[in-house]
C-alpha cells in the first residue's frame, strides 16, 4: 500500500521514467516495457477501480459473514471388537481360496467392510427416517433463514410409503398472521399445489400424490406472530444422497480398529444425533447378526416344547386312566427288588431314548430343505464331536451371511463358502448316522440285560407290567421336557449377555469454534477478489476491444517500434505546437521529435513519410504539428510536402488556399515549373515551408511515378534539413508505396478507439515485405493528460 501511495504522489516522474525507457528501447530495437510494469501502470491509472472494488467486496464479505449461520465440525470415534475365532476362520478360508487361484480374504479387510456397512445407503436411509431428516423446517428472516431442528412450531406428516417413492420435493410456505390464521402454499417440484387457508390445526392437505397433515409441535418453540415457516419434504433416497455427501466415515489408520465419524452442521444437536444414531444402528445390526444363532435355537426349542407338552399330557392321561381302570395304587412287595433293578435299567434305557430322540430331531432339521443355510441348534446334549461339527458349520454360515451384504451369490467367495457348507452338512449327517449306530449298539446291550431281568419277573401281574410300560413313556417325555426347559433358559441368558460390537470411545461432540464462516479467511479472500477483479475487467476489456485504445496496448500488439502518442486535441485549432507553448500535446510532439532522431541515424536521411491505414486518423493534423515541432529546433529548415494528391487537406488546414494555384501535381505535370515556384511559406514559422498538393489530377498513380518527383526531392534534400511528406492512406490506395524510392523513414499513424487491431497485421506485412522503409508507429487521439516533463501540461490545456 505504501508503494501505491508513492506512485500516486509521484505519477509525473513515473511517466517520465517510462517514456525514457521507451526511447532507449526503440533505439535498441527491443521491447519497450516489462509486462509487470505495464500492469502496474494500468493499476495506478485505474486506482479508483481498486478502491471501489475493495469497498464493494469487503462490504459483501462483511454482510455474508454476519448473515451466514455458523457451521460446526462434529466428530465421534468407536472401537470395533473383532471375534478371534472368526478372524482365524477367515484367514484359513483366504488360504484355501488362494490355493484355487482366487483372491484371498484378508482378516485386515474386516474393519473396512464394517465401514462399508455403516456408510451403506440402507443404514443412512434408516438414520434419516428415524430422525425425520427428510423434512426440513426454516423460519424466513430478513437476510437469512433460521434453521429449525426438532423445535419447529408446526410440523408436517407425510405417509412413509410416499417418502420412499417420492422423486420430487414437496415445499410448503406456511404463513401465520396476527389473527392466528394460517395460509399454506404448496409445490411439488416446480408444479404448484395451490393455496389453502385454515385457522385450526391439525389440518389435512389432500393432494393427488398423498395427504400432508399439518400439526402443532409439542416440543416446538413459540415464534413471534406473524411469521413464515418454510417446509421442505424430500424423498428418502434423495435425502440419503445429500447426507451421505456430508458425513465422513473412515479408519483412523489401517493398522487400528478405530472408526472415525465426522460431519459439519449448523445445528450442533442435529449433528450429534446423526452421528450417535449411526453408531446405534450399527450396534443394533451387529447384535442382530450375533444373536441370529441363539434366536434360531430358541425357536427350535419352543417348537419342540409345544409338541412335548401335547405328548406328555397324553401319556399322563393314559397313566391316570390305566390306574383308574385297574385300581392300581402300590407295587407288590414281592417284586420290590426286581422292580428296583428294573428301574435302574429303565433309567439307562430312557437316557438312550432321549439321546436318540435328540439325534432324530437334529437329523430331521438338517435334512429339511427349508432349513438349508440356516443355523443348526447347538447345546442339546448330543455327543461332543457332533456338537463341534455343528458349531463349526454355524460359524461358517455366519461368515457367509456377513459377506452376502456386500457380495452377490455368484461371487467366487460365496460359491466357495456354499461348497464348504454343503460338504460340512453331509459330514454332519454322516456323523449323526455314526452316533445313532453307536447309541443303538449300546442300547441293544442294555435291552438284552433288561429282557433277562424281565424274564425273571414274568410272573408279575399283567397290570403291573402294562403300568410300567406306560410309566416309562411318561418318564421319557418328562425328562426330555425338563431338559429343553433348561436349554431354553440358557439360550435366553446368552441373548441377554450379548454386548455391542462397537465400543464408543468418543460420543459425538462439536468443536467449540465454528469452521465457517471464518471471518479472517473471508476477508482475505474478498481482498484478493477485490484486487483481482479490476485486473480481470481490464484484461477482458482489452481482449474484447477490437480497436486500439492506447499506446500500451499498441506496444503489446506489434513488434514495430512505437515513437510515442498524441493526446486528444480539445481545442479547435489545427496547430497546437507553437513556440513558447508547453501544453501536454505539444510535449508529446516534442517527444516524438526526439524519438525520430533515433530512427534517422545517418546525415543524409531526411525524408519522412506520414501515412495511415484509412482516412480520419489525423494524418494531416499530425504532419502540420510534427513539422512545426521540427522547425522549433535551432537552425533547422523544414518543408511539408502534400503528396495526398487524391484528397489534399494540407493547405485547407493551414488556410493557404489562395496561395495554392500551383503545387506538386502542377510541378510533376509540367517541365517548366521549378521547385522554388511551388514552395511557399507556411505562415507558422520562418523555418517551416510547405509544398501544396495542387489540383487533383485524373491519373494520380501514374503521376507519382514521374522522374520529376525524384528531381524535386533531390533539390529538397540539398536545401532542407527535414522533409515531411503527407501521403495517402495505404489501406485505401497504393500511392504511398510508390514513394518508397524517395523516403528514408515512415511514420505510420493510428488513432485510439478508431484504428482496428486487424490493421496492425497489414502494417506487419508491409514491414515484412519491405514495402516501406523504417516503419515506426504513432498513436493519435489517446486520453493521456499530463505527466510528461517537469510540470509541463499544467498550463495551456
Amino acid at each position: 500500500m505504501i508503494s501505491v501511495f508513492i506512485f500516486l504522489f509521484s505519477k509525473d516522474d513515473y511517466f517520465q521514467m517510462e517514456q525514457n525507457k521507451k526511447i532507449v528501447n526503440i533505439a535498441k530495437g527491443g521491447d519497450d516495457a516489462l509486462n509487470l510494469e505495464e500492469l502496474l501502470q494500468d493499476c495506478i491509472i485505474h486506482w479508483k477501480w481498486f478502491v471501489i472494488s475493495v469497498i464493494v467486496c469487503v462490504g459483501i464479505a462483511f454482510i455474508y459473514s454476519i448473515v451466514t449461520p455458523f457451521t460446526y465440525q462434529l466428530s465421534a470415534k468407536v472401537l470395533i471388537k473383532t471375534d478371534q475365532k472368526s478372524s482365524s476362520l477367515v484367514s484359513k478360508m483366504g488360504d484355501v481360496a488362494q490355493m484355487f487361484g482366487m483372491d484371498g480374504i484378508s482378516a485386515s479387510d474386516n474393519i473396512e467392510d464394517e465401514v462399508g456397512v455403516i456408510a451403506s445407503h440402507t443404514m443412512m436411509k434408516q438414520m434419516i427416517m428415524d430422525l425425520g431428516l427428510h423434512t426440513s423446517y426454516k423460519i424466513s428472516g430478513f437476510l437469512s433463514d433460521e434453521d429449525l431442528y426438532d423445535n419447529s412450531p408446526i410440523i408436517v406428516e407425510v405417509n412413509k410409503n410416499l417418502i420412499d417413492t417420492l422423486t420430487k420435493s414437496f415445499s410448503f410456505k406456511v404463513k401465520v398472521n396476527k389473527d392466528n390464521g394460517i395460509k399454506i402454499t404448496g409445490k411439488l417440484g416446480e408444479n404448484g399445489l395451490g393455496t389453502f387457508e385454515t385457522s385450526i390445526l391439525p389440518y389435512t392437505l389432500h393432494t393427488s400424490y398423498g395427504d400432508a397433515i399439518f400439526k402443532e409441535s409439542k416440543n416446538g418453540k413459540k415464534e413471534k406472530i406473524p411469521y413464515t415457516l418454510l417446509i421442505k419434504v424430500d424423498g428418502g433416497d434423495f435425502a440419503t444422497e445429500q447426507f451421505q455427501k456430508k458425513i465422513g466415515i473412515g479408519l483412523v489408520n489401517k493398522k487400528s480398529n478405530f472408526i472415525a465419524f465426522s460431519t459439519q452442521d449448523g445445528n450442533v444437536v442435529r449433528g450429534k444425533d446423526i452421528l450417535n444414531r449411526l453408531i446405534d444402528l450399527y450396534n443394533e445390526d451387529a447384535l442382530a447378526d450375533k444373536n441370529k444363532a441363539a434366536i434360531n435355537t430358541g425357536k427350535f426349542i419352543r417348537e419342540r416344547l409345544d409338541l412335548l407338552v401335547q405328548d406328555l399330557s397324553a401319556v399322563e392321561k393314559s397313566v391316570e386312566d390305566y390306574k383308574r381302570e385297574n385300581q392300581l395304587v402300590d407295587i407288590s412287595t414281592e417284586a420290590e427288588l426286581s422292580i428296583r433293578k428294573m428301574s435302574e435299567m429303565k433309567d439307562q434305557s430312557v437316557g438312550f431314548e432321549v439321546q436318540l430322540s435328540l439325534i432324530k430331531m437334529v437329523e430331521d432339521y438338517v435334512k429339511d430343505p427349508s432349513n438349508k443355510y440356516k443355523l443348526l441348534p447347538t447345546g442339546l446334549g448330543i455327543p461332543d464331536d457332533l456338537s463341534k461339527e455343528i458349531q463349526g458349520y454355524n460359524e461358517l454360515l455366519l461368515q457367509r451371511s456377513s459377506y452376502m451384504r456386500d457380495l452377490n451369490s455368484t461371487n467366487p467367495v460365496i460359491q466357495s463358502l456354499n461348497e464348504q457348507l454343503d460338504l460340512m452338512q453331509k459330514n454332519i449327517l454322516a456323523s449323526i448316522q455314526t452316533v445313532r449306530r453307536d447309541v443303538l449298539k449300546t442300547k441293544e446291550k442294555w435291552d438284552v440285560e433288561g429282557n433277562s431281568l424281565l424274564s425273571r419277573v414274568k410272573n408279575m401281574p399283567k397290570q403291573e407290567r402294562e403300568f410300567i410300560e406306560i410309566q416309562r413313556q411318561q418318564t421319557v417325555k418328562s425328562e426330555l421336557y425338563l431338559f429343553l426347559l433348561e436349554k431354553q433358559e440358557e439360550n435366553a441368558l446368552t441373548l441377554a449377555s450379548t454386548i455391542p460390537k462397537a465400543k464408543i470411545i468418543d460420543e459425538a461432540f462439536a468443536l467449540t469454534k465454528p469452521v465457517w464462516p471464518r471471518k479472517k479467511v473471508i476477508l482475505a479472500f474478498s481482498l484478493i477478489i477485490a484486487l483481482l477483479l479490476p485486473i480481470i475487467i481490464l484484461k477482458l476489456k482489452d481482449f474484447l476491444t477490437f480497436k486500439i485504445t492506447d499506446i500500451v496496448q499498441l506496444e503489446k500488439l506489434t513488434s514495430i517500434p512505437v515513437l510515442g502518442e498524441v493526446c486528444l486535441n480539445k481545442s479547435k485549432e489545427s496547430v497546437v505546437v507553437k513556440e513558447g507553448k508547453t501544453s501536454s500535446i505539444a510535449e508529446l510532439f516534442r517527444l516524438i521529435r526526439t524519438n525520430i532522431r533515433f530512427i534517422l541515424t545517418k546525415p543524409d536521411e531526411k525524408v519522412i513519410i506520414i501515412t495511415s491505414s484509412i482516412s480520419g486518423e489525423g494524418k494531416t493534423f499530425f504532419v502540420i504539428n510534427f513539422s512545426m515541432s521540427l522547425s522549433l529546433m535551432k537552425n533547422k529548415r523544414i518543408v511539408m510536402v502534400g503528396l495526398d494528391i487524391r484528397n489534399p487537406k494540407l493547405v485547407e488546414y493551414l488556410s493557404l488556399t489562395a496561395l495554392t494555384s500551383k503545387g506538386m501535381t502542377s510541378y510533376m505535370a509540367s517541365e517548366t515549373i521549378k521547385p522554388e515556384d511551388i514552395i511557399i511559406p507556411s505562415g507558422l514559422h520562418a523555418n517551416l515551408s510547405v509544398i501544396p498538393a495542387g489540383p487533383v489530377p485524373p491519373n494520380p498513380a501514374e503521376l507519382l511515378l514521374s522522374e520529376r518527383l525524384d528531381e524535386l526531392f533531390a533539390y529538397l534534400r540539398v536545401h532542407y534539413d527535414y522533409i515531411v511528406v503527407d501521403s495517402a492512406p495505404v489501406g485505401m490506395v497504393s500511392d504511398t508505396f510508390t514513394l518508397n524510392r524517395i523516403s528514408d523513414a515512415t511514420i505510420y499513424l493510428c488513432r485510439a478507439n478508431y484504428t482496428s487491431k486487424s490493421h496492425l497485421k497489414f502494417v506487419e506485412s508491409i514491414v515484412q515485405n519491405e514495402r516501406l522503409k523504417k516503419v515506426s508507429l504513432v498513436i493519435n487521439g489517446t486520453t493521456t493528460k499530463t505527466g510528461y516533463g517537469y510540470g509541463y501540461g499544467n498550463k495551456n490545456k
